[in-house]
């Protein structure tokens, strides 16, 4: 959506179900579960942009059309015509670790890795990047299987 220019809140959360769906598990004899929600909300002043995108349903196209009427109250999301300024919410001290650089010149190519998006990657670079850490950490793995096993016939 941000190649669109439209930024999202994300939220997740656990909800306990409905009375229907509770009283089916009951009757199952089971555990009632609670069920894990991801909402995703867009502000006001993103809906022309996400018409460009559009729904499937053309129910839901109708209410998009609806929302088109309404004042924009705009998301509290700090942003110029390069970046968006996600607030920093906590920081955490973690162990030393290998950082790759991602950028190039083009505006589309882009990642998105743990909820978090970077515009300025080139594929490839983050393909063969991944890549590497992938086989450092096998390489790892399999030189203390071996090492263990030499020391086992010791």
């Amino acid at each position: 959506m941000s190649r669109f220019g439209i930024f999202a809140k994300r939220y997740e959360y656990e909800k306990e179900p409905g009375p229907k769906v509770r009283e089916f598990y009951i009757k199952k004899k089971r555990q009632v579960p609670k069920f894990k929600i991801t909402k995703l909300i867009i502000g006001s002043n993103f809906v022309n942009n996400f018409k460009k995108i559009g729904f499937l349903s053309e129910r839901k196209n109708k209410i998009l059309e609806s929302y088109e009427k309404i004042k924009e109250y705009g998301m509290k999301i700090e942003k110029d015509k390069n970046f968006v300024y996600d607030p920093i919410t906590s920081i955490e001290k973690l162990e030393e670790r290998e950082s790759y650089c991602l950028n190039v010149d083009t505006k589309n190519h882009l990642v998105v890795a743990n909820s978090m998006l970077n515009f300025q990657c080139d594929g490839d670079e983050a393909a063969v990047m991944m890549l590497l850490d992938v086989l450092m950490n096998f390489l790892e793995s399999f030189y203390r299987r071996i090492e263990g096993e030499r020391r086992m016939r010791l």
